[in-house]
Order: structure tokens, then sequence, then C-alpha cells
């Protein structure tokens, strides 16, 4: 699967259920210096990135500014990614699931913010998002696009491992406590959510 990511001053659609795309545009007044400046032109490049490929799309004056902002997003997807990857053992994710039934874990700003964001929309979707989907995603080999049919004992040991209401946060110490072991978030779809809404930011700073 990939992740479609468009700068510029214009945005293509791909109409199609398999592509998360997001259309994201520099600001007016930007954009018009930048045309002003010379005539953009398209160019994209793709890289992988948690578990899916990344195809950035941006409009710049010629191929050298092209590569000065594609190298900036994706460090930025980079630096995303070494938080809230669950592939990555390291992560501040990965963290949080490996100790969080046994304590509060303390995290970063961003993280927290982003928890509490996640949390919102399970509660808000009455479950319908559930950012502690994470044992359900392995139990059907979402993980690592290993493909599996779980049986059914099988799916309720991963079912008795979810539930938002199972985590909570405190935003006095910023920390994360699972009420519940074997509780594992899954940050796969808010994640990239996030580093489409950092993306901007961080390129229009070198535009």
């Amino acid at each position: 699967m990939k992740q479609h990511i468009f700068f510029g001053t214009r945005h293509l659609s791909l109409p199609t259920p398999l592509i998360v795309v997001a259309v994201l545009c520099f600001p007016a007044t930007l954009a018009s210096l930048a045309l002003a400046a010379a005539p953009n032109q398209l160019f994209n490049e793709s890289r992988p990135a948690m578990g899916t490929s990344f195809e950035v799309y941006l409009y710049a004056p010629n191929r050298e500014r092209a590569s000065q902002l594609f190298e900036a997003a994706f460090d930025e997807i980079e630096r995303v990614e070494a938080a809230l990857s669950n592939y990555r053992s390291s992560s501040e994710l990965s963290r949080i699931n490996a100790s969080a039934a046994d304590a509060p874990v303390v995290t970063d700003p961003e993280v927290f913010a982003l928890l509490e964001q996640a949390l919102a929309y399970s509660r808000e979707s009455d479950g319908a998002f559930d950012v502690t989907v994470g044992k359900l995603m392995k139990a059907w080999g979402f993980f690592r696009g290993a493909g599996h049919y779980p049986s059914g004992e099988e799916l309720d040991r991963a079912r008795e491992q979810t539930g938002w209401q199972r985590v909570r946060l405190d935003k006095r110490t910023r920390s994360v406590l699972f009420l519940a072991p074997g509780i594992e978030l899954d940050l796969g779809g808010i994640g990239r959510a996030m580093r489409s809404t950092v993306l901007p930011e961080c390129c229009v700073k070198r535009a």
C-alpha cells in the first residue's frame, strides 16, 4: 500500500480505496511568490516507511530545490516513524506497549497529545476506531503484511486484549497506563495523519 502526499499549488485525486491520499497545499501567498519567481514543475519521489510506501509529490522551480524539499519531507517522516512505529522495538510507541501494563509510562508531549486525540476518536466512535487494535491487527496478519485467517480462539484472545477503555492518560504527569495486560496500541492510521499534518510546516519553512 502506498501513501501519497501532495505539496504545491495544485493537487491530484486518486479515488481508490487502497490508497490514503493526503492533499496538502502551501499557503496561497507563498505559492503566489513561488510562481512569480519561477514556473513550478511537478516532482515526485517514493521511499518505504512504517510498513508502507510514501510517495511525495511537490511543485518546485527545479530539481535541485525539489531534492532539498524531498529530504526535508522524508527526514520528518523518519522522525515521526521513530516515535510511532510498532515495527521498531526502539520507538516510543513500542516502549509504551512493552511497559504501560506494569506501571505508568511518561511520554513526550507530542506523543501524549496524539494519544489523547486517538482516545477521543475511539470514544466518539464508540470503538469503531480503536487505538488498542494492535493484537487484532496481528491476529489477522496485517502486521508486516503476513496475512492470516485467525481461528475463533485466536480472535477471542485478541478481543480480550483490546479496548480503548483500558487505557488511562494522566495529563498532569503526561503518562500512559494500561488497565489490563496484553493491550497494544496501534497508531498506524492516525500516525500517518500526523505525518501529513507536520509535513507542510516542515517544507514551508524551507521553501
